[in-house]
């Protein structure tokens, strides 16, 4: 060992976090999770590397993707590649040269954390979820349907936030664990629903239209029962308009708003597509599905909260 190499200062311990019910330790900075004090070993790590190594048509493709049982491996031209071992304990990430973390925490917190949460045996859907008098909900959606935004609408009055576009639950218990204070929202959207204390951050990228909104305060501090699903439609009424989903059509529409769904059936194969369809066939046959309509005009929205607290009054005996 050289002198100077003797002198070389310690590399920063990973800073630590808590999110989706794990102990997470990150080598990149990410503001959005609730920072915490290490209490045990962490149950996700993510590291920092120079480069992953993966295929030629990874390095060619605007997007790419990759599953199988050793693991998952994602890359997005100007943002990095991403790799998700074989148990989802550890992500590695190669940010892309001058990217800076608040561009990479868009896939890092996204389908990458998806992928990880999934290995780790959690149900994870597209959705949005909030807490209404201790009743999880949670809001199934299209990208641009509005979940985000309806889910600003509840937390204006009174609701807490479990999630934003990324929900996670614990089959058997069924359990939405909080994941992190953060919305994102169109400009409109956040005019129109902005959250008591919300904390508007800057822009990351010209092509991302929507605003990352941190909700100090505003997340819920622990798992909650999941008590409905809600899958978003548009409707033509002037108020929220709430309809049970038929029992035969509750297992279809939860399986098309599982988050390894967007990736098609390479997603997700073999033994892991076993394992994901009993977990569906489970929680869609626990008859917690129902069709929501959401009114057309961000104003329309003020009556949301009520409509949903009146429909989860109905399971009372």
């Amino acid at each position: 060992m050289t002198a100077a190499a003797s002198l070389a200062p310690p590399l920063p311990a990973p800073a630590r976090y808590r999110a989706y019910g794990l102990r997470i330790a990150s080598d990149i900075p990410l503001p959005e999770l609730a920072a915490t004090e290490p209490a045990g070993p962490a149950e996700l790590a993510i590291r920092r590397c120079a480069r992953l190594d993966l295929p030629p048509e990874a390095q060619q493709a605007a997007a790419w993707h990759r599953f199988a049982p050793e693991g998952a491996a994602f890359r997005w031209a100007g943002v990095g590649a991403f790799a998700v071992s074989a148990s989802g304990a550890r992500i590695d990430a190669a940010p892309a040269p001058g990217v800076g973390h608040g561009l990479v925490a868009f896939p890092l917190l996204g389908p990458v954390l998806a992928e990880a949460l999934r290995r780790q045996g959690l149900l994870v859907l597209h959705a949005s979820a909030v807490e209404i008098g201790g009743a999880g909900v949670a809001l199934l959606a299209d990208k641009g349907t509005g979940k985000s935004t309806a889910a600003a609408a509840l937390l204006g009055r009174g609701a807490r936030l479990l999630a934003d576009d990324l929900t996670a639950l614990r089959p058997g218990a069924w359990e939405i664990p909080p994941g992190f204070a953060q919305l994102k929202l169109s400009p409109g959207a956040l005019a129109a629903q902005r959250p008591p204390g919300a904390r508007t951050r800057r822009s990351v990228h010209a092509a991302i239209g929507k605003r990352r909104v941190l909700l100090p305060g505003l997340l819920a501090p622990r798992p909650v029962p999941v008590r409905r699903l809600y899958v978003l439609t548009r409707g033509d009424a002037a108020a929220p308009a709430i309809a049970p989903l038929p029992p035969e059509a509750a297992l279809p529409a939860l399986l098309r708003f599982v988050y390894a769904s967007r990736f098609g059936r390479a997603a997700v194969d073999g033994a892991a597509a076993a394992t994901l369809f009993r977990q569906a066939t489970a929680l869609a046959g626990r008859g917690l599905l129902r069709r929501l309509a959401l009114p057309e005009g961000l104003d329309r929205l003020a009556a949301l909260h009520a409509a949903i607290t009146r429909d989860l009054a109905g399971d009372a005996p």
